[in-house]
Formats: C-alpha cells, sequence, structure tokens
C-alpha cells in the first residue's frame, strides 16, 4: 500500500502557500531541495526527517505534518512582526 498524505495536512500547506504567495519552487527553495522533491513530499507525506526539515524552515509542527492532529503551525513559532522579549 503506497503511503498518501493526510488531506487536512496538504490543505494547511496549500493554505500557507496561497497566502505567501508561494510556489512549489519558492518551497523548494527555502528547504534546498528539488521541486519534484516537494512534489513527493506533498503526494506521499512526510517521514520523521521530512517533517522536522518543513518544521525547522518554515515554522510547521512537525507532529501536524506527520499526522494532520494539531495545526500547522508550531505554539512557538514567532510570527514576522513580532518581538520576544520585549515590553
Amino acid at each position: 500500500m503506497e503511503k498518501k498524505i493526510v488531506p487536512a495536512v496538504r490543505d494547511a500547506i496549500e493554505l500557507y502557500m496561497r497566502t505567501n504567495h508561494y510556489t512549489m519552487d519558492d518551497l523548494a527553495e527555502k528547504l534546498g531541495v528539488s521541486q519534484q522533491a516537494v512534489s513527493v513530499i506533498l503526494s506521499r507525506g512526510f517521514g520523521l526527517a521530512s517533517s522536522r526539515r518543513w518544521a525547522s524552515t518554515f515554522g510547521f509542527s512537525s507532529r501536524f505534518l506527520m499526522t494532520g492532529e494539531g495545526s500547522l503551525m508550531n505554539e512557538n513559532t514567532v510570527e514576522s512582526g513580532d518581538v520576544v522579549g520585549s515590553d
């Protein structure tokens, strides 16, 4: 049986891409991989190594990428424009 990505994960990543005006080529460039590698992940799903790489690059939750449980963004991710440790 071939592995498939959880639909909620694919949908969340597609929304993220639309919101940030990213193409698959943009994701690939940020990840340092080919567009084909991104396409494979988005059709087959995430393993531990790929989920960790995407999580560290984009601030995604590795758990969400692998299971579809929780939310796409890591709780500890600081959104751009936020100031940490400043009053």
